[in-house]
């Protein structure tokens, strides 16, 4: 430090000659000889009245030397005094000077996604904030700023306890704009943690006070906005979902269409329609975050990653895995640049790949890859942990989806008994895990368990949601379409009842669908108290409704054609029976009426099954493929049983046509377990109708074509 002004004049009066110590020259007399070279008495330079005879003459210089001192006293302590001013000033310029060029580095760090790098800045500018005070405005942004970081990192202790201090010191002024900017970086930290009830609150709060403050379009409002919706996105949907696009409105008007926080808003807006939206408008939206980020923030940016890994994840609940591939993994390059790679934002991007992957049949690859995640979740957050959970959950669904049914309920089961035994995890996630299980047995036709553990999570979701939630309504009409399938006739239409009036209350892009399930339901009860035309007429109606429907329903759509073709069918084997029986009757003929309504009907269903075949054959996940073989299956029947109908009016040659045209599909019936004997049977029947009408070479060449099918498939096991 430089030496005060002061000091260098008194170095002279501080060092004597003769190298005596130094606070002796101010002991000493202005006269330097020794007193015995002075004549005593001095009588003619002094008058004989101005000093007494017996005084010493040394006396009067002691009284000189007295006076001296005080002023050289008081001018070192003022020195001293004025010096430790100065460097205590000095010392608060170097430490302001440093908090801010460190506050600046972390803010420019943390919005570039340099989140590591972000860190030591952080730390510094909190240790020289610290020397501020414990009341200072500095150190509340201090505390904020790597509250915020941490929040980002995933340390949620540490973010914690920093914000709460920060809120300690604004909140004395709690209408504030930063205190409203801390109470919203708690809302989001509460946000990340699972904890929507509580982030709920404290956005509402940050939202009171900028509203307040700032007018209600300014761009700080929509912020709080988009958080808020992001916390009701499942629970009050409507509301949710108004709240997000307010949000976009006002960074729209107040920031232009291409600011990085529109980017923010788009993507709390496909959060909240991702499942319930218009699948082609969340597609645009989704694009659109990416590009304004990418241009933005530039191509390494976290936040660029997370709007792609939405997109993938998009694709892949759409059945588009080799789409959903690319993004994913340049999101993973991006987080583990910008996390480490054990973070576990890194390891839920893991398990969004793994679950795109297993879509792709590419079971080694997935295995891999849930296998590192799981590594990750267990050692940054617990082996009972929600990540943990979530990592059990996806290897679960995905391996229900490849037909590995055993390891599948090995995984979910664990799943949910890690989210049970925590209270904090109970409600949402607990009914999820309960509808993995529900589809898992439902897949294997295990109805009665499906019910259970659908009655299990229709009381989570209750809990959580409320009985007038469209998602409730959604379970009451799958509840009555499993007591439907156990002959519980009576109770499937109650609960049908109770849907219905929700689904009265429902309204957007959701409604729709849930009246066509709830059509399906209705369907499907009708064909168990064996009224066959009605169900057939209901199921009919449901086909425009559900081609572009929100993604909560994608695979209502294949469940309604399966089903649809599979109980239809039924019915016109019945009337194909009755109409045997008659053929003595008719001189070996089909009544051409009755005849012509059934290839219609036969019709119809064809249409259906090869609609469901193209939507199998286009996705390229392949979590659907069994149902390819299902419409084969259907589709050949259907082909057997029009070419019997076409043969019986006497148009042989067509008839084995339509055969020799759809050989693959026959072939598939003859071979599947649920359809080979019945065939096989028809086949049979087919063939003696004909002999009995005497034509014998048109009743071998059916049986030739049958053995030529059978020899055939014989080669090729």
């Amino acid at each position: 430090m430089q030496q005060p002004p002061m000091q260098p004049p008194m170095q002279p009066q501080m060092r004597p000659p003769m190298q005596q110590p130094p606070m002796q020259p101010q002991m000493r007399p202005p006269i330097q000889q020794p007193p015995m070279q002075q004549p005593p008495m001095q009588p003619q330079m002094r008058p004989p009245m101005q000093q007494p005879p017996m005084q010493s003459p040394i006396q009067p210089k002691l009284s000189k030397r007295r006076r001296s001192l005080w002023p050289l006293v008081i001018g070192g302590v003022g020195a001293i005094f004025v010096i430790l001013i100065i460097g205590f000033v000095a010392t608060r310029y170097l430490s302001n000077s440093a908090w801010k060029e460190n506050t600046e580095a972390e803010r420019k760090a943390f919005r570039e996604g340099r989140y590591l790098e972000a860190v030591n800045f952080a730390q510094a500018a909190l240790k020289e904030a610290e020397s501020f005070g414990s009341q200072d405005a500095r150190l509340a942004t201090s505390l904020h700023n790597a509250g915020e970081l941490y929040t980002r990192l995933e340390r949620y202790a540490e973010a914690e306890g920093l914000l709460q201090r920060a809120l300690t010191i604004r909140e004395k002024a709690p209408e504030n704009q930063e205190t409203a900017r801390t109470i919203y970086a708690l809302a989001r930290l509460s946000h990340s943690q699972g904890n929507k009830e509580k982030a709920e609150r404290l956005y509402r709060q940050s939202l009171a006070i900028r509203e307040k403050a700032l007018g209600k379009d300014h761009p700080d409002v929509a912020e709080s906005l988009s958080g808020l919706a992001g916390a009701l996105s499942l629970k009050r949907i409507e509301e949710a979902e108004r709240l997000a696009r307010r949000s976009l409105s006002i960074r729209e008007k107040a920031l232009g269409e291409n600011h990085p926080d529109v980017a923010e808003s788009l993507s709390s807006l496909t959060e909240v329609i991702l499942e319930i939206g218009k699948p082609s408008e969340i597609e645009s939206y989704l694009r659109r975050a990416i590009t304004i980020r990418e241009t933005s923030l530039g191509r390494t940016h976290p936040l660029l990653a997370e709007s792609l890994v939405n997109l993938g994840v998009f694709f892949d609940k759409r059945g588009q895995c080799q789409d959903a591939e690319a993004p994913m993994r340049r999101a993973i390059t991006i987080l583990e640049t910008a996390y480490g790679t054990d973070h576990p934002a890194v390891a839920r991007s893991y398990l969004a790949l793994a679950s795109v992957l297993a879509g792709q049949n590419r079971v080694s690859d997935f295995e891999e890859l849930i296998g590192r995640a799981t590594v990750i979740m267990e050692k940054s957050s617990g082996p009972e942990s929600k990540d943990m959970a979530r990592a059990l959950s996806t290897r679960g669904r995905a391996l229900t989806n490849l037909g590995k049914y055993k390891d599948a309920e090995t995984s979910l089961l664990q799943s949910l008994a890690i989210l049970e035994k925590s209270d904090k995890m109970m409600g949402e996630s607990v009914a999820e895990a309960y509808l993995d299980l529900v589809g898992l047995y439902s897949k294997q036709s295990a109805y009665t368990k499906s019910e259970e553990y659908l009655k299990r999570s229709m009381t989570a979701f209750e809990k959580a949601l409320g009985k007038d939630h469209p998602v409730f309504s959604a379970l009451l009409i799958t509840q009555a379409v499993y007591l439907s399938k156990l002959k519980k006739i009576g109770e499937a239409e109650d609960k049908l009842r109770q849907a219905d009036a929700g689904v009265q209350k429902a309204s957007g892009t959701i409604r729709s669908p849930l009246q066509a399930m709830s059509l399906l339901a209705r369907a499907l009860i009708l064909f168990e108290k064996g009224e066959y035309d009605q169900s057939s007429e209901k199921v009919g109606s449901l086909m425009p409704s559900l081609e572009d429907s929100p993604l909560l329903f994608g695979d209502v759509v294949h469940f309604v054609y399966s089903v649809s073709l599979a109980q239809q069918i039924k019915p016109i084997g019945e009337g194909l029976a009755k109409m045997i029986t008659q053929v003595p009757q008719n001189g070996g003929r089909f009544p051409a009426a009755q005849t012509d309504n059934l290839i219609q009907r036969i019709e119809v269903l064809e249409s259906t099954a090869k609609r469901g075949l193209i939507l199998v054959e286009n996705e390229q996940c392949k979590r659907n493929q069994n149902l390819l073989g299902e419409y084969k299956v259907l589709l050949g029947v259907l082909y057997t049983m029009k070419a019997l109908f076409i043969d019986a009016k006497g148009n042989h040659q067509e008839a084995m046509t339509v055969l020799r045209d759809n050989l693959a599909s026959i072939q598939e019936s003859l071979k599947h377990e649920s359809t080979k004997a019945d065939t096989r049977a028809f086949f049979t029947v087919y063939s003696n109708i004909l002999r009995y009408s005497g034509r014998a070479d048109e009743a071998s060449e059916i049986e030739t074509f049958v053995k030529t099918i059978t020899a055939v498939e014989s080669s090729r096991n």
